[in-house]
């Protein structure tokens, strides 16, 4: 990617919004394609969007600039939410297709948001890009699949083990697609790829009996999976999915095709992601995508504390409630606030007590037991003393300002790191 925005060291959003298309294969014929479609069903089409899209046009918006850019990225954005929720105009119904669009949006946005708050000069891009990685894309992919995972196939969406990342297997890398190949041929009663090109001559006596077309279509399909899943790349997003087609009925008794094709979709870009951030990040890591599993591995093993409410969890607050956990940890605060917390649960309850009594009173111990409730407690008291947050405030309006400080508390622990980070450049 290259870098373009008012933090030079990044790359702006026009140009991310490119670049995770370029994962999920959209070239230029999905994007004329969606630019047709929008313009049919939008009333004044000319004032809204260009009649047609040209390399110039796009390279302004990349650098920010030019009249389209917002009409750029609406196209940008509806071509990225088709790739992942419908085939041919029609809908793709599964869940993989919907984890993905939230997942890649919401990480869209927070790439947004942080781009004017945070300062990445003096940094070397890739290190800067890295710090991001590690701290806010990964913890925010955590907290999702931690709240979604039992939705998944099996493994799919469980942690470390998600189907979706590299992983080492005897001395070699297996890459996203090949993993969900793997899984699909399992599903599929197929253990290798000649299985495949065997399903294709059922009914057939012999080889020497089959059509031609019959035979072309064995050859094919044999040697594409046997390349596929030995982590060549694949030419199209296109291809996994008549791969789903052509086998339907033999997957049919786990999960239907759209599921499948929503699942190589996100194996796919997966797969242009990873090979994108060993490039990117060779001098910062060593096989920097391998490094995705652990970091999802040690997160979990941080037991970041969330409250009973879940806002600490929230998919734009996550990564900030993290960072600020780990420093009061590292300051001693966190021991001086959790040492408020009550050590017992037990209380007997006088004969006379009603059941909704001894109920409310459980759930009010229950909530003082909780560390996650006494630090959303304390970032109250903080945002309140900074003028963020009005006293005993519960309007919706008040839930939307204590999120945002609790972001921008999340954004002063990134720049607290990109300033070591900083500093570390300027020693070498």
């Amino acid at each position: 990617m290259k870098s373009f925005s008012n933090n030079p060291n990044l790359p702006g959003n026009f140009a991310a919004l490119r670049f995770v298309c370029g994962c999920f294969d959209i070239r230029e014929k999905e994007l004329v394609e969606t630019l047709e479609r929008m313009r049919r069903i939008t009333k004044n089409p000319d004032a809204h969007f260009p009649k047609k899209l040209s390399r110039e046009m796009l390279a302004r918006a990349i650098c920010g600039k030019g009249r389209w850019l917002e009409a750029l990225s609406t196209i940008h954005r509806e071509a990225l939410y088709n790739r992942m929720r419908r085939e041919n105009g029609k809908p793709l119904f599964s869940f993989t297709g919907k984890f993905s669009q939230e997942m890649t949006f919401t990480l869209l946005t927070l790439y947004g948001r942080l781009l004017s708050k945070i300062n990445c000069s003096g940094v070397p891009p890739a290190q800067a890009m890295w710090l991001l990685v590690e701290n806010v894309f990964v913890p925010t992919v955590f907290i999702k699949m931690v709240e979604e995972w039992r939705l998944g196939l099996g493994t799919e969406w469980l942690g470390e083990t998600c189907w979706y990342l590299p992983a080492k297997s005897d001395h070699e890398i297996q890459k996203p697609i090949s993993r969900v190949l793997d899984c699909w041929l399992r599903v599929a009663g197929f253990r290798t790829a000649y299985g495949v090109s065997q399903s294709l001559t059922r009914g057939k006596p012999n080889k020497s009996s089959l059509d031609e077309q019959t035979e072309k279509r064995w050859k094919t399909w044999k040697k594409s999976v046997e390349r596929w899943r030995n982590g060549k790349p694949v030419q199209s997003v296109h291809k996994l999915h008549r791969l789903v087609e052509t086998f339907a009925p033999n997957v049919a008794w786990l999960d239907e095709p759209d599921g499948w094709k929503a699942r190589f979709t996100l194996a796919f870009a997966m797969q242009n992601l990873c090979d994108a951030m060993d490039e990117a990040f060779e001098s910062t890591s060593k096989q920097p995508s391998l490094a995705l599993a652990d970091m999802l591995r040690r997160i979990a093993n941080e037991r970041i504390t969330c409250d009973d409410s879940k806002r600490l969890a929230a998919t734009d607050t996550f990564f900030a409630s993290r960072l600020i956990q780990r420093q009061m940890r590292a300051d001693g605060e966190w021991e001086k606030m959790v040492g408020q917390i009550p050590k017992s649960a037990g209380r007997a309850f006088p004969p006379e007590a009603s059941d909704d009594e001894i109920a409310r009173c459980r759930d009010e111990i229950s909530w003082r037991m909780n560390s996650g409730n006494w630090f959303l407690e304390h970032l109250e008291q903080k945002a309140i003393a900074a003028g963020r947050l009005k006293p005993d405030g519960a309007s919706c309006a008040d839930y939307v300002a204590l999120d945002s400080y609790i972001f921008d508390l999340g954004v002063e622990e990134l720049n607290k790191l990109l300033d070591s980070k900083r500093k570390e450049a300027g020693k070498r």
